[in-house]
């Protein structure tokens, strides 16, 4: 803790509204293993959606702008058009600096395998610390940041920064001061309500 509360505090300090203690925060989100898979909206509807509809999120994504007249006659199809619209705004998830219109589905599903690509490589340099891990996650953000400067430039200048200190890392063992990436903070948590399937009629 001694070690990584310096590191942290100007990361967090840059937070709108931050309202955890700094310790806590390093606890729960850096020291804490890795253990588990990531579960997306989409998953998470698709689990639910043989008994339930989704009601509701934070942050608010889904909007249906069907006639309220219609919507049983369409057979509700609440899921469907959520799962839709998490597919078109998965890149939102990424910066919570920037809110900017919807992406394609094969763009934002490219960054949805090179962000769970970065994942998979952090649990195992979590386990072992080897190096090739980091030159392999370098090339995703790489990848990842050729993507989102399309419609972000500050988010992939944030990206780019982390590859360079990566790049500094790996040739002098320590990381440089990483004045870009200190505010860039991802919509880590989503909530979701639903409601049990003929409950309103």
């Amino acid at each position: 803790m001694e070690i990584l509360k310096p590191i942290f505090i100007p990361h967090l300090a840059s937070l709108k509204n931050m309202s955890r203690p700094v310790d806590d925060w390093i606890l729960d989100s850096v020291i804490q293993p890795i253990i588990g898979n990531l579960m997306s909206i989409q998953e998470a509807v698709a689990t639910l959606e043989s008994e339930f509809d989704i009601y509701g999120s934070s942050p608010k994504f889904f909007t249906d702008w069907r006639w309220y007249k219609a919507i049983l006659e369409d057979n509700n199809r609440y899921n469907e058009i959520a799962i839709n619209l998490a597919n078109v705004n998965t890149h939102n998830l990424l910066d919570y600096r920037f809110t900017v219109g919807p992406q394609s589905i094969e763009v934002n599903s490219k960054i949805r395998g090179l962000c769970d690509a970065v994942f998979g490589l952090l649990k195992k340099f979590e386990v072992n610390q080897s190096m090739s891990y980091l030159e392999e996650l370098n090339e995703n953000l790489e990848n990842l940041c050729g993507i989102v400067k399309v419609y972000s430039p500050a988010t992939a200048a944030s990206i780019q920064n982390f590859t360079g200190a990566v790049e500094y890392y790996l040739l002098h063992k320590h990381f440089p001061e990483l004045k870009e990436f200190v505010p860039f903070f991802g919509r880590g948590t989503q909530y979701l309500s639903f409601m049990r399937k003929g409950s309103i009629q």
